[in-house]
């Protein structure tokens, strides 16, 4: 049956086939970022807008979840069967130029294809995934996030597109920490709902660097900025520790990722100007190689000086895919206004440290650094991703092949049969 049809009818079929195979040994799509153990505790909540285009946002979330490497593998994976395919085209008629010419064009339409994929899902709206927790104790945290003031953020990306993100993507709370400056919570904190429990609140923070190390300050900004220097770049340790000393609250400082861990101070009774907290899990692309690769490390030394672990999205407006969520357990946080929320927040990090936070990400396989994986990347994934769909997700691709099929004509070609 399979020799009577055309290539692009059995593509169709095989992936067919993919998706139906693949649901025989399905997987949870969500895990604990410390332990790997399968998250039980809530599910990924995926919406009717997102069904309908299942297939091609299903794989631009899977593309946010790799790391650079795996990228590029990807990358060579494709490059490796489009020259496969030109090899076994008929050459044609036609002279030389116009055979050149024809393979110049389908080249040029190939790059423009995997180019615009990628292009669409960091650039265009579309719908997201997000997560729903079954404990009302749990906050759904983002502790790392940016807008278009920092000078790596999109432009245009303002702090209610910075809401409706989270929003769409299942948290609670969003601390927006701009790089050296305070004026993305101050563009967005005023539209705040009046308690946490009525929708996404963005609560103050800063993206500043001390010890020689870049890290997320939480909080109100006056424990900090009479410790920074005159370009607001660097917090003095002697300063932020007199401030400490006279002020209400130590400062809450997390430890970002990519980051070299032996810079890595934790606070103290004796040395306050250290981190409570450190990322296990950054979604940007150099954040996830380093987080992926020395999660064991982070684990580590989260263990040996009494950190908290987050997960955080490092989120500067590109992209349409949460990777990762921070649950902090609190009692009555729905009826608690911004402020006493996030003070809260940073009460429960300092005084839990170590089991403050409980971080869930997405499942994705990592490489472990193995050359082998990295160079299996492409079909190591898509095992993954077809493993880890829902019956919402596989019906929709059904849908869409069984269309595709028709379009096609999905049927033993009139040569073949005649050819029996």
């Amino acid at each position: 049956m399979l020799g009577r049809l055309r290539p692009s009818q059995r593509v169709v079929v095989g992936v067919g086939l993919y998706v139906a195979l693949t649901g025989l040994a399905p997987i949870t799509p969500l895990r604990d970022a410390v332990t790997l153990e399968p998250f039980s505790g809530g599910v990924l909540v995926r919406r009717w807008t997102y069904l309908i285009g299942a297939p091609l946002f299903g794989l631009q979330d899977t593309l946010t979840l790799l790391a650079l490497p795996q990228h590029f593998a990807v990358l060579a994976t494709l490059a490796a069967f489009y020259v496969s395919w030109r090899r076994r085209a008929r050459a044609g008629d036609g002279s030389w130029r116009h055979r050149v010419m024809r393979e110049v064009v389908l080249a040029g339409v190939a790059l423009v294809t995997v180019g615009a994929f990628y292009l669409t899902g960091a650039l265009l709206p579309r719908p997201m995934t997000g997560l729903r927790v079954d404990d009302p104790r749990a906050v759904v945290v983002d502790f790392h996030s940016h807008t278009g003031v920092s000078h790596d953020g999109r432009g245009g990306f303002d702090a209610e597109k910075n809401r409706a993100w989270h929003a769409a993507a299942g948290f609670h709370a969003a601390y927006i920490t701009d790089h050296y400056t305070w004026r993305g919570y101050d563009d967005g904190h005023t539209a705040n709902p009046a308690t946490a429990g009525s929708g996404v609140v963005l609560l103050e923070g800063a993206e500043l660097r001390i010890h020689r190390r870049p890290v997320v300050a939480l909080g109100r900004r006056g424990g900090y900025v009479p410790a920074l220097d005159s370009d607001s770049v660097y917090l003095d340790p002697e300063r932020l520790r007199s401030e400490a000393s006279t002020g209400e609250v130590a400062p809450t400082l997390i430890y970002t990722m990519p980051g070299a861990l032996r810079f890595v101070v934790p606070a103290t009774a004796a040395e306050p100007t250290g981190v409570v907290a450190i990322e296990i899990h950054d979604a940007s692309p150099r954040g996830l190689e380093q987080t992926r690769n020395e999660r064991e490390q982070i684990v580590a030394l989260a263990d040996s000086f009494d950190l908290a672990l987050v997960g955080v999205s490092n989120l500067h407006g590109w992209g349409r895919t949460a990777t990762a969520w921070s649950l902090v357990r609190i009692d009555g946080w729905q009826g608690m206004d911004p402020a006493r929320l996030s003070r809260e927040i940073e009460a429960t990090l300092h005084s839990l440290r170590r089991e403050a936070v409980d971080v869930v990400e997405r499942v994705v396989p990592h490489h472990d650094g193995s050359p082998v994986r990295i160079a299996l990347t492409a079909p190591l994934v898509l095992m993954s991703h077809g493993r880890a769909l829902s019956w919402g997700e596989r019906t929709s691709w059904m849908i869409w092949l069984l269309a595709l099929g028709g379009v096609l004509g999905l049927r033993p070609n009139v040569a073949a049969r005649r050819g029996r």
